[in-house]
């Protein structure tokens, strides 16, 4: 199916059928304009329950709306597809994957246009017995205002994004709920938060990768680790409120930092209550003019390492919190 050059208007979505590839002449050149409220621009429908592939393309075009409750893009237990070169403009939901394997979102772009807010691209499942699988999302771009997150995984396994995030006005990417092998890339600029890992389930975030995220210039922390097990940080974290924030143990264990934070305006790494199982190791700590570098809450904390870390500029403080222990190693920092 063939888009043509100019603006395509439609009431009701378009649906590929497996096979079918839906390209326009680029990006800024095919508009497709959505004027129906609480509906889709194009849907790709798979083989549910099985997730037997529909090789499905989408290519070339901006999909634009007016309209509130819009999904740009929904992929329902649809697996090997493509969307590539694609824009949003206006759709509160730009991409929503839902189940499904083995998909790729490749050089996306969420514009400003007109005063419309960019949307949230969502992966996972709307059905808790099913997960997202696969999910390979490259050079994925967001300039603009928004509002809630930029980008919300939930329910979804074995992603590998590459997101860039610049002045949303919101927060970025959300990892909720039973979320397991993320692995994150690209930087976030000035959201109030950059990467909160949460559930309102009984099954929390593990497995997570933010080691090549770097996120410059969040109000709030860059990184909120509330319900998480086995995440490792890195990148670098500059120009904030502060860095980031680790729950109290059992929300919140196996955490690993290691990377480069910077210009933090109040304090680099704060470990509330009952934090344990965490290390920040070969980390540079910088510029905490109003708070320390790192900042262990609870006195009695243990099954901790704060070791080998750079704390020598523009702090207020390195360390506060428990000395070294048993179960706490505390050394070699400066």
């Amino acid at each position: 199916m063939i888009l043509p050059e100019g603006i395509t208007r439609i009431t009701a979505p378009i649906r590929l059928a497996p096979g079918d590839v839906l390209r326009g002449q680029g990006r800024g050149l095919s508009i497709l304009e959505i004027l129906t409220p609480s509906s889709y621009g194009v849907i790709l429908d798979g083989h549910a329950p099985s997730e037997l592939p529909t090789r499905n393309m989408v290519e070339g075009l901006t999909i634009r709306t007016y309209q509130p409750n819009v999904t740009g893009i929904r992929l329902t237990a649809a697996s090997a597809n493509t969307i590539k070169d694609v824009g949003f403009q206006g759709p509160s939901t730009t991409i929503q994957v839902d189940r499904g394997l083995h998909n790729v979102i490749d050089t996306v772009y969420v514009e400003p246009f007109e005063g419309l807010a960019c949307g949230t691209l969502r992966v996972g499942s709307l059905d808790p017995a099913w997960y997202s699988h696969y999910t390979t999302i490259r050079a994925y771009q967001t300039r603009g205002q928004g509002s809630g997150w930029i980008a919300i995984f939930d329910r979804a396994t074995n992603i590998n994004a590459d997101i860039m995030v610049h002045d949303p006005g919101c927060n970025g990417i959300l990892i909720n709920g039973d979320c397991q092998g993320l692995m994150l890339a690209g930087w976030i600029v000035a959201a109030p938060t950059g990467v909160m890992l949460n559930t309102a389930g009984s099954v929390a975030p593990s497995f997570v990768d933010l080691t090549r995220l770097h996120i410059d210039q969040s109000r709030d922390f860059a990184v909120q680790l509330l319900r998480a097990t086995d995440v490792d940080v890195g990148g670098q974290i500059t120009n904030g409120g502060q860095g980031i924030l680790i729950n109290s143990y059992p929300y919140v264990e196996r955490i690993r930092i290691n990377g480069r934070l910077a210009g933090h305006h109040d304090n680099g790494i704060v470990a509330l209550p009952g934090a344990r199982y965490f290390s920040v190791d070969g980390t540079y700590i910088s510029g905490c003019m109003n708070g320390v570098a790192v900042v262990v809450s609870n006195l009695q904390g243990d099954q901790l390492s704060v070791v080998n870390n750079d704390f020598s500029q523009g702090n207020r403080g390195g360390y506060v919190g428990p000395p070294s222990g048993p179960t706490r190693i505390i050394q070699g920092n400066r």
